[in-house]
């Protein structure tokens, strides 16, 4: 359950920073009013919601690396391809560069605790 809670998570926090930015640039208070709120209160649900997540998922995993992992690489690749979707946004090679080492620095580091928790376990058993 821990995936999902975290992937989820990702994808409240994503779609929350989309939300974020069409009530706060597309939209004014003074000029639509109704969409402005809509926007703003799909953001305050999007981030309560991806709180919820996030610690659901911390309680019911054994590794806070590995949910911190999907639930930042989820948000960040979400919240690229929808940039680039909704507003045309380009992310040069770089920026999805810098992404994958994240990725694939926390994959590192979450190896690395298994294998000391799987050293631990051998010991007690010892």
């Amino acid at each position: 359950m821990d995936i999902f809670f975290s992937i989820s998570a990702g994808i409240c926090a994503s779609l929350g920073a989309v939300s974020s930015k069409f009530a706060f640039s597309e939209f004014s208070w003074e000029k639509q009013p109704i969409e402005f709120v809509l926007f703003l209160s799909l953001f305050l649900l999007f981030n309560v919601s991806m709180w919820i997540f996030f610690s659901r998922a911390l309680a019911t995993s054994t590794s806070t690396i590995k949910v911190m992992a999907l639930n930042t690489g989820t948000n960040f690749t979400l919240t690229g391809i929808l940039g680039g979707v909704l507003w045309g946004e380009a992310h040069s090679m770089l920026w999805w560069t810098g992404l994958s080492l994240v990725i694939v620095g926390s994959v590192l580091l979450l190896t690395e605790q298994q294998k000391i928790e799987e050293q631990k376990g051998k010991e007690k058993i010892r």
